[in-house]
């Protein structure tokens, strides 16, 4: 006798499977291509915090001398591009603002870094901004 027994698999089956395999690969590549865009988000605040701390180690070393803080910093932006970026770096808040506590007295400085991004040209331009500020003590 003979018997007529598949052990296959139906089309059903494969549609199911090849859905599935989708789903899990177009998933995990929506996970690379975040990645990506955080990785040259991470780029572009590196450079930004790098201009703001060289600008803000100008600030320092110009200190406090005979009675007075001194600044290197203007109101006018200064603009550096790295990379293709164009960093926009302001003092803020401009002029360099002085207080007292105590027996110390402080100089406030503190810059902003402005830069458009764009990332992956579907998602557009974006405006991104760092800031950072910093306090020389002069004490008495």
């Amino acid at each position: 006798m003979y018997l007529k027994k598949k052990s296959g698999v139906t089309l059903v089956e494969n549609l199911i499977a090849m859905a599935l395999l989708s789903t899990i690969v177009i998933s995990s590549l929506g996970g690379f291509i975040v990645a990506k865009l955080g990785s040259v988000r991470a780029k572009h605040r590196m450079a930004a915090m790098s201009l703001v701390k060289e600008h803000m180690e100008k600030e320092v070393s110009a200190g406090y001398y005979f009675g007075q803080y001194y600044t290197f910093a203007s109101s006018d932006p200064v603009t550096r591009t790295i990379d293709g970026i164009d960093y926009t770096i302001t003092p803020a808040p401009y002029p360099a603002t002085v207080s007292a506590e105590g027996s110390a007295s402080y100089k406030i400085v503190g810059f902003r870094v402005n830069w458009t991004e764009t990332l992956y040209d579907q998602i557009g331009a974006v405006t991104c901004s760092e800031r950072a500020v910093t306090y020389i003590a002069r004490h008495a």
